[in-house]
This record gives C-alpha cells, sequence and structure tokens, in this order.
C-alpha cells in the first residue's frame, strides 16, 4: 500500500535487479463515498494498492493476449460500423500510406491491383491470397481494401480500475485481503497450467485458491499459523474440497511435543497463539505485555450471562510464580475461570504444588456442575486430546479450534 510500496521497490531491485523492472501497477479499490461529515478529512482518499511487477531476465514468460480489456460497446458501435454474417467491421486500404518504408516483398501486382504508390502492400502475397480465400478482401472505386475486425480485446494498461474488493462470500476477514479476480489476471498473464505458483505471504489464501483454480501447482507461505491453518481449513477443504494429506501437505504446524518445542524457539509468539488455538481460545492480538493474558474462552455461566476463562501460555520451565501471577491477574480481571499451559511438563512433585495452589481459587457452578476456577494443562496433554474443564464454551464445544478471522 502507499505505506510500503516505495520501500518494497528499493528491495525488489536489489533481489530481481533494476533493469528487470516492469510495471508499477496502480489497482483501484472500490471508492468509498464521503458521508458529509462535519470534519473534513486533512488529506485526500486513499483508494489504490500497487502492484510491482518484476521479471527474472529478457525471455521471462509473459501472455497479454490472456488478459487484455475488452472493448466498450460505445467504442465497438463507433469504430466498427459495418457488419457482415462474420460480426462487425469496418474498411481500411490494403496499401501502405505515402512515405513508408517499403520492403521488396510488399511490392507486387495482385489481380491487376498496384499499389498506388512505391510503399507497397500492408501485406505479402501470401496474406493477401488468405484474405481474399476468406472473403476479407473488397473493392471499392478502384482500389482494394481488407476488412479490419474487432481484435479479442485491447493492450490492458497499468491502472486497474475494473477489479473491486473482495466482498460476500470471498470475504475471510483479513483486511489487506485481494479479490480472486485480481490474482487470477496476474497468474494467467505471467504463468502456464502446470506451472508453479509461490506465494510467500499467502494471508487468507487467495493466491493458493486461484493458482488452484486455474490448474497451477502452489506453493503458500506464512508466518502466522493461524492464517496457514485458515487458508487449510476455508479455502482449501471448504471451497476446494481439498484434504490435507491426500491433496496437499500442510507443514510447520506442530503435531507433536518436538514440534511445538521448535516453534516456541522459533517464535515465542507464535507458539502462544497456536497453543491458545488448540484448547479452541480467542488469541489476544496484541504483541506486546499483555497483563498477563494470552488469550479468552467465552462460555455461558449462570442465567445465561457470557463469561470468560483467561489464558496464559508458558514455554519456560515451570514455576510456581506462574500460577500465582496468573491467580492475581484474574482476580484484577475478575474473570470466572483462569488456564496455565505449560510447554514443559511439570515433575509430579511440582504438579502437586501447581495443583494446590489453584485449588485455593476455589470452583465454579453452573446448572449444577463444578468446575475449578484456576486449572493446568501441559502441551503433551493437549496434543493427547485433552481440554480446559468448562461449562460450553461459546457455541461450540471446548475441544473445537477457533479460528480467528485475521
Amino acid at each position: 500500500d502507499w505505506h510500503a510500496g516505495h520501500y518494497l521497490k528499493i528491495e525488489l531491485d536489489k533481489i530481481f535487479g533494476y533493469a528487470n523492472f516492469r510495471n508499477e501497477i496502480v489497482w483501484k479499490r472500490t471508492v468509498r463515498e464521503f458521508k458529509g461529515s462535519q470534519f473534513l478529512p486533512r488529506k485526500f482518499n486513499t483508494n489504490t494498492d500497487t502492484i510491482l511487477f518484476y521479471a527474472n531476465g529478457k525471455e521471462t514468460f509473459f501472455r497479454m493476449d490472456r488478459v487484455l480489456e475488452p472493448y466498450s460497446q460505445e467504442y465497438l458501435d463507433k469504430a466498427f460500423k459495418l457488419e457482415d454474417e462474420k460480426g462487425r467491421y469496418y474498411l481500411d486500404v490494403a496499401f501502405n500510406r505515402r512515405g513508408a518504408s517499403a520492403r521488396p516483398n510488399l511490392c507486387y501486382e495482385y489481380n491487376g491491383f498496384f499499389p498506388p504508390h512505391p510503399s507497397g502492400w500492408k501485406v505479402g502475397k501470401e496474406r493477401m491470397e488468405e484474405l481474399e480465400k476468406s472473403e476479407e478482401l473488397v473493392v471499392q472505386n478502384g482500389k482494394l481494401y481488407r476488412k479490419i475486425r474487432p481484435k479479442a480485446g485491447k493492450i490492458r494498461n497499468n491502472l486497474w480500475d475494473d477489479v473491486p474488493e473482495a466482498k460476500g462470500d470471498e470475504r475471510e476477514g483479513f483486511p489487506t485481503q485481494k479479490p480472486e479476480a485480481l490474482l487470477e489476471r496476474i497468474i494467467k498473464a505471467s504463468s502456464n497450467e502446470g506451472d508453479l505458483v509461490l506465494d510467500p505471504f499467502c494471508g487468507c489464501g487467495t493466491t493458493v485458491e486461484a493458482a488452484h483454480s486455474l490448474n497451477r501447482r502452489w506453493i503458500g507461505i506464512d508466518i502466522a499459523i493461524h492464517a496457514v491453518k485458515r487458508v487449510s481449513a476455508v479455502r482449501l477443504e471448504d471451497h476446494l474440497g481439498l484434504v490435507a494429506g491426500r491433496d496437499y501437505v500442510l507443514d510447520g504446524i506442530p503435531k507433536d511435543l518436538e514440534g511445538a518445542r521448535a516453534l516456541w524457539e522459533q517464535d515465542p509468539w507464535q507458539f502462544q497463539k497456536w497453543a491458545t488455538e488448540q484448547v479452541g481460545g480467542f488469541v489476544t492480538s496484541k504483541r506486546t505485555a499483555d497483563g498477563g493474558i494470552d488469550g479468552r474462552l467465552w462460555f455461558a455461566g449462570e442465567g445465561s450471562r457470557l463469561e470468560e476463562m483467561i489464558l496464559e501460555v508458558k514455554g519456560g520451565k515451570p514455576n510456581i510464580q506462574f500460577v500465582r501471577a496468573l491467580a492475581g491477574v484474574r482476580q484484577q480481571r475478575k474473570a470466572a475461570m483462569a488456564g496455565l499451559i505449560l510447554l514443559q511438563s511439570p515433575s509430579p512433585a511440582q504438579r502437586r504444588n501447581f495443583e494446590r495452589e489453584m485449588a485455593g481459587a476455589g470452583s465454579l457452578e453452573v446448572l449444577g456442575a463444578s468446575y475449578a476456577r484456576m486449572q493446568l494443562l501441559t502441551v503433551e496433554e493437549i496434543l493427547d486430546g485433552k481440554r480446559f474443564d468448562t461449562p460450553g464454551v461459546a457455541g461450540k464445544t471446548s475441544a473445537d479450534p477457533v479460528l480467528p478471522m485475521g
């Protein structure tokens, strides 16, 4: 967008080479009308994004004929006023204009006709015979004309104002989501069926869905695990009917304790998000200090009142202070429940101490059932299918993972 495009241009010049820059394409999104507030904006409206088109050399594949811009009906009516059984056309002289550079193969007699000046015909003799055979040549006023018919479309320019933002069922909740039609245009022009399309920031998966729909192979990468899971759950499974392990490989998301440890070492914040989602929690969106809260579970308490279970995820060596700090946050926030998730399993003695400390928070009574206000789960237990013991969680069971909207 307008914040970053110029910085990315410099980086891409380093990667691909300044000479391999092809186009700066401006995509004009849907215009949002000014709603008449008494306070006028202090800058012009921003409703465009930038697409930087680079190649990897002079011979890089590109097919403009696949993405031509359709002619308007107004233009067709004005430019192609004649019509026969084949469709619209206009007549153009078959010879070059005076002063054009004539090649020897364009200077010849054709059925008694000669070009009116040395500039010659517009096409060679073989092509002229093809035009006559297909009835595309016309004689008028002693001159030879040929029928010119509209092409498939006109060369597309670098302002794309005909692709609106993603709307309705296509929306996945990501603020930077692009419409599938935009990615289809890029993929059609720059690849053939069977070619490989890479999106290293795949987000909500628009590129991989467009690539798959166009019979391209694809790789999608994203640093956010929840984004990759959403691609898998929504784009690939619901939209395309693909099955993980059969139709595609989902890699980089922990499937065992070793994978969870690797994620923690690589990116603790992504590990916290992954662990929170595994128990059905909503991830805290802020990456900064969060007051001891990494996520929340919501459930119906007495009288159908919405209650929260705050969640804290720890990857370091188990410490009783984890429990005490979480207890303090729960009391401060007046949360109904609190859950602690540990990557490293405590020793049996530590576990007993943790549970004894947690028992001091008491229990929550909902519809005759009792739930410990503070609970502990290890990642190993979560991978085995264990979940926090809570009342029904916001319209789903506590074991169902929640896939955030961005």
